[in-house]
């Protein structure tokens, strides 16, 4: 058993040490940025649909809804599949992993977290009422959010045999959103003064860390990666909410598109955050940000409305929750007809089907190689 465990320390430092580090982006991301092409994921059901999540075996997980209800979905291949975790139900699909494992929750009247995988669903059960899987890791792990017996909500995390319950900041209220694959957590609990704060919650050590605000009084943690950094929305010392970026020491105001307002929903190992934001003209648009990606013209935040071709049906992107390795993007937007439906951003160079799953340091080469092949931006 310690000769296993010593192999696997050893493959986990050469996988990490194999990836770029954040802050190392190479010189010609300074100047560029990805093609993409423009993905309507549609609806199984008709009516409109939610991307959530995107993995890096190139899978989408979501929900569609209409008039007689929300049905979870899993995108692969070009064609999206309602998964049938309980036909009966109300579904939603929160997170994929690249196993093809599906957390997210069914309801009707009384909800649920479940973990699906080939046709057949776990639920997960609950710390005394409802229960909701927002998060998973590689690993099987799903975090998300239950009421407890005495009516307070408090975050889970499911280890693959029972939910454990990770506390909160001091107050009555926790909600776990994302885990990484080395076990941090994060998500948003009330202190003790009432106020909501961000945290990272280690499955470990069981230590919750409160990593503050960004001058206001409440801040909201949505997404982590290997790295442990962490992203939310936090309010401002103006009362303004803007995105920001935790990098395990200090948190930072991403700015917006020129509004008030935005959120950071994802991040991926190298440091690309999605999310929406508010425009100078009042809009709300989805969003990619890197720290030195965009640089050349003193740009970080991106706009993801600038890769609709002309004319496409969409009329906006609104709002993007996941980016994997690859590049791939997925969250919802309107079509020129008012509908919601759910898209994939696709870098160009990526071939969009369903691929085994290459190892992490693979992942993390072909993601650099796709994006020196990135083309300037549009004027």
């Amino acid at each position: 058993m310690k000769k296993l465990l010593n192999i696997f320390f050893l493959i986990l430092n050469f996988l990490l040490l194999s990836a770029p580090v954040y802050g190392t982006t190479p010189d010609y991301l300074s100047r560029y940025k990805a093609d993409y092409d423009l993905y309507d994921l549609g609806s199984v059901t008709g009516g409109t649909s939610f991307a959530y999540s995107v993995s890096n075996a190139m899978e989408v997980a979501g929900y569609t809804a209409n008039g007689s209800g929300q049905k979870a979905f899993v995108y692969s291949g070009g064609v999206m599949q309602n998964i049938g975790v309980a036909t009966t139900l109300n579904s939603k699909a929160m997170a994929i992993n690249d196993s093809g494992q599906v957390a997210g929750y069914v309801s009707n009247g009384h909800a649920e977290a479940y973990l699906y995988q080939n046709g057949t669903t776990q639920f997960l059960g609950n710390l005394g009422g409802n229960s909701y899987a927002f998060g998973l890791n590689s690993w099987g792990q799903v975090v998300g959010s239950s009421k407890t017996k005495n009516g307070d909500t408090h975050g889970f995390l499911y280890d693959g045999t029972s939910m454990r319950d990770i506390g909160t900041l001091g107050g009555n209220f926790c909600i776990a959103n994302d885990i990484s694959d080395l076990g941090g957590v994060v998500g948003t609990s009330t202190t003790g003064s009432g106020d909501d704060h961000a945290f990272l919650y280690s499955a470990g050590t069981g230590y919750m860390k409160d990593i503050g605000t960004l001058g206001g009084s409440n801040s909201y943690g949505n997404a982590i990666n290997l790295y442990g950094q962490a992203v939310g929305a936090s309010d401002t010392i103006s009362d303004d909410s803007h995105a920001f970026f935790y990098n395990g020491d200090t948190m930072l105001d991403l700015g917006t598109l020129g509004g008030s307002e935005s959120a950071a929903n994802g991040i991926n190992d190298l440091g690309f955050v999605v999310g929406y934001a508010e425009t100078a003209d009042s809009e709300i648009h989805a969003f990619i940000y890197h720290e030195k990606a965009f640089w050349y013209d003193n740009v970080t935040m991106v706009d993801l409305n600038d890769f609709i071709p002309d004319g496409s049906d969409w009329g906006c992107l609104t709002a993007a929750y996941d980016v994997n390795e690859w590049g791939q993007i997925v969250g919802i937007g309107t079509t020129k007809d008012g509908e919601i439906h759910a898209f994939l951003l696709n870098p160009t160079d990526v071939q969009l089907s369903q691929v085994p799953v290459p190892g992490t340091f693979i992942l993390f080469s072909s993601c650099v190689l796709l994006l020196g092949t990135l083309k300037r931006r549009k004027a």
